[in-house]
């Protein structure tokens, strides 16, 4: 590893980001949103998929990221963890849908899978952590 001073360790986040965001733009479809929520945090609305399409979009955000991201010619390579909550299945109220898709993602990143879909046991098993 190189060691990259805080300067370069900024712009490497940056452009990293960007380029993250503008590979989910290129992958959603017409209709869908992606929002950075702050730092490293995205979401992205995708209407129209329910409890048997959802994994289907998931996998194609996860190969976008399969192709590794350059800075300064190195390549990086970056990982996501999502948590995915559907309307109306989960809740009818963003608030919500917004809350359950948090509470799955830090599950992901607790078990650092890719991805975790939210169930209502997930709130329990946050609470006592």
């Amino acid at each position: 590893l190189h060691r990259v001073d805080r300067r370069q360790r900024q712009m490497c986040i940056r452009d990293s980001l960007k380029e993250f965001s503008q590979r989910m733009c290129n992958i959603t479809r017409d209709g869908d949103t992606v929002a950075r929520m702050g730092g490293d945090e995205f979401c992205i609305l995708l209407p129209f998929v329910n409890e048997t399409t959802w994994q289907a979009s998931i996998n194609k955000l996860l190969s976008s990221l399969e192709e590794p991201f350059t800075y300064n010619q190195q390549p990086l390579t970056l990982q996501a963890n999502m948590g995915v909550a559907l309307f109306p299945f989960h809740s009818e109220k963003v608030e919500s849908l917004m809350h359950m898709a948090d509470v799955a993602m830090y599950r992901a990143k607790k078990t650092d899978q890719p991805y975790c879909f939210y169930q209502p046991e997930l709130e329990d098993s946050e609470n006592r952590a």
